[in-house]
């Protein structure tokens, strides 16, 4: 059963990652921003919520600031 749950949290990340790459964001070359986008897409939250939700389902350690820093960096 874990991994039917397992396979069905990464399924999206699979399906949009493919898009993500097709569309030329995989250009910049930076796991975290996919990441970031990509869970941005599948589950539009709070940034805080964003960190909580990459850290619990896929072990990324993306930190808050960073994310505001991704965020100045596409600003600009």
């Amino acid at each position: 059963m874990s991994n039917i749950i397992q396979t069905s949290l990464k399924s999206p990340q699979t399906i949009i990652g493919k898009v993500f790459d097709r569309i030329g964001f995989n250009a910049v070359q930076d796991e975290e921003l996919r990441h970031l986008v990509i869970s941005r897409i599948c589950s539009p939250m709070s940034k805080k919520a964003t960190v909580d939700y990459l850290r619990r389902h896929f072990k990324e350690d993306v930190s808050l600031q960073k994310i505001y820093h991704y965020l100045d960096k596409l600003h600009s």
